[in-house]
C-alpha cells in the first residue's frame, strides 16, 4: 500500500510523532506522607504502533473514521476492522480478541503458575465468551448409514484444528481429562473391568449392581460416542488394524461434495476446505500458543455426543477445579505484539491463517450438530 503525501500528512495529523506527554503532575501530598510516586513502568506509544500497523498495511486507512481524533482511537479502529472482516461472521466459535497495553498483560497473567516473562509493550490476547452447546448423535447416526466413517474423520479433524487455534469441548477430551479418573482412577487405555468394577464399588456400594453397570468402562465410552466422535477398542467394538480403516482421501472427499444426500456433500465439502486452512497453517507453522503455566478453563464451543448425564456430569469439573483453585484463566492466548512493520505484517499473516482455520471450523461445526437447546 503506497501513500501520497495528501494522505501521509492527513494521517500525521492522527497520529502525531510525539504522542506522550513527558511530565506529569503529581498530587499535592500531605506532610506526613512519603515523597514517593509509583510510576507506570510502561506505556503504549500508540502513535509508533499506528504507524508500524499502517506501514505493515495491518490498518487500513479506509477504515478509519472521522471521530478517531487520536493514535490510540486509530489504533482501535483500524485493528476492530481488521478483525471483524475475519471474525465478525463467527456464529459458534465464540471468543472475544483484545488489545492490552503492557500493564494491563501482566496484570492478567500475575499468578504463581505463570512461567512466561514479563510483558513490556502492548499484547494481543484471546479471552473466553459464552460458549455454544451442542449435540451431534443424530447426524452421526445418519451420516453414518450413508458413509460410513465419515462423522468421524470429519469430527476428528474438526477437533484437531482446535488444538492447533481456539480449543473446543468435546467428548474424548472429557473421557480423558475428567471422567476416567473420577470413576476408575486410571486412564481409559489402562483401565481393567475388574479395577473399575473395585473403584465403583467402594464410591456406590456393593448392592448398586444398575448402577455399576451404568459407570462400566465400555457403557460410558459408547455414552461419550465412541465410533463418532471418539475411536477407542471396546469388548463391543475391537481395534481394527490400519488396513481396515475407512481413510477419506481428498479425492474421494470431492466425489461426496455430489452425493446425491447434500447433508453428505456439505460435510464432504466442508471437510475440504478445512484441510486447506489447516495445511496453510502447518505450512506457515503458525498457532495460538497457551500461557505456560496456566490453563485455560474456557472453550469455544461444547459438542457433545448427547445429553447422557455421564458426559455432561463431568464436562464443567475440570473448568470448576481450576476456577475454584486459581489455577487457571479465560485467557486462551496472549502475545506481545512485535515492534517493527515487518514483524507485525508477518505476525498478522500467521493470525490470519489462523483465524482463517477457526472460520472453517465455524462452517463445519452446524454440518456435524445441533443446538442443544432446539425445538
Amino acid at each position: 500500500m503506497q501513500l501520497n503525501n495528501t494522505e501521509l500528512r492527513l494521517l500525521e495529523g492522527v497520529i502525531p510523532a510525539q504522542s506522550l506527554p513527558s511530565l506529569f503532575q503529581l498530587p499535592k501530598l500531605h506532610n506526613s506522607v512519603p515523597r514517593t510516586a509509583q510510576m507506570v513502568q510502561y506505556q503504549t506509544n500508540f502513535s509508533e504502533l499506528g504507524h508500524n500497523l499502517l506501514a505493515a498495511e495491518v490498518i487500513n486507512p479506509d477504515d478509519i473514521s472521522e471521530k478517531a481524533l487520536t493514535p490510540q482511537q486509530v489504533v482501535a479502529e483500524g485493528l476492530n476492522a481488521w478483525f471483524m472482516r475475519r471474525i465478525g461472521g463467527l456464529e459458534h466459535m465464540r471468543f472475544d480478541v483484545k488489545v492490552l497495553d503492557a500493564e494491563a498483560a501482566n496484570a492478567a497473567v500475575d499468578h504463581p503458575q505463570w512461567e512466561g516473562d514479563e510483558f513490556t509493550g502492548p499484547c494481543l490476547g484471546i479471552q473466553g465468551a459464552t460458549a455454544d452447546l451442542r449435540y451431534v448423535e443424530d447426524v452421526a447416526r445418519k451420516i453414518e448409514k450413508m458413509v460410513p466413517g465419515l462423522f468421524l474423520t470429519a469430527f476428528t479433524e474438526l477437533v484437531s484444528a482446535s488444538y492447533r487455534t481456539v480449543e473446543v469441548q468435546h467428548p474424548e477430551r472429557i473421557l480423558a481429562n475428567e471422567t476416567c479418573y473420577s470413576l476408575w482412577g486410571t486412564d481409559a487405555d489402562s483401565v481393567e473391568d475388574e479395577e473399575a468394577r473395585q473403584e465403583l464399588m467402594d464410591r456406590f456400594g456393593e448392592d448398586c449392581e444398575e448402577t455399576l453397570d451404568h459407570y462400566m468402562p465400555d457403557a460410558v465410552i459408547e455414552a461419550y460416542g465412541n465410533g463418532f466422535c471418539l475411536d477407542l477398542a471396546t469388548k463391543t467394538r475391537p481395534a481394527r488394524s490400519k488396513r481396515n480403516r475407512v481413510r477419506f482421501s481428498n479425492r474421494r472427499l470431492k466425489k461426496l461434495t455430489r452425493h446425491y444426500n447434500v447433508e453428505v456433500g456439505g460435510i464432504a465439502t466442508k471437510l475440504l476446505a478445512l484441510r486447506r486452512a489447516y495445511r496453510r497453517v502447518k505450512e506457515m507453522k503458525a498457532d495460538l500458543p497457551g500461557l505456560r503455566g496456566l490453563r485455560c478453563y474456557w472453550v469455544a464451543c461444547i459438542l457433545l455426543f448427547n445429553n447422557d448425564d455421564r458426559c455432561s456430569h463431568y464436562m464443567d469439573q475440570e473448568g470448576q477445579y481450576l476456577w475454584e483453585n486459581g489455577e487457571g484463566t479465560d485467557l486462551h492466548s496472549l502475545d506481545q505484539l512485535p515492534t517493527t512493520a515487518s514483524d507485525l505484517a508477518t505476525y498478522f499473516n500467521n493470525l490470519d491463517a489462523l483465524l482463517d482455520l477457526v472460520s472453517k471450523m465455524d462452517a463445519l461445526i452446524p454440518s456435524l450438530s445441533y443446538s442443544a437447546f432446539a425445538e
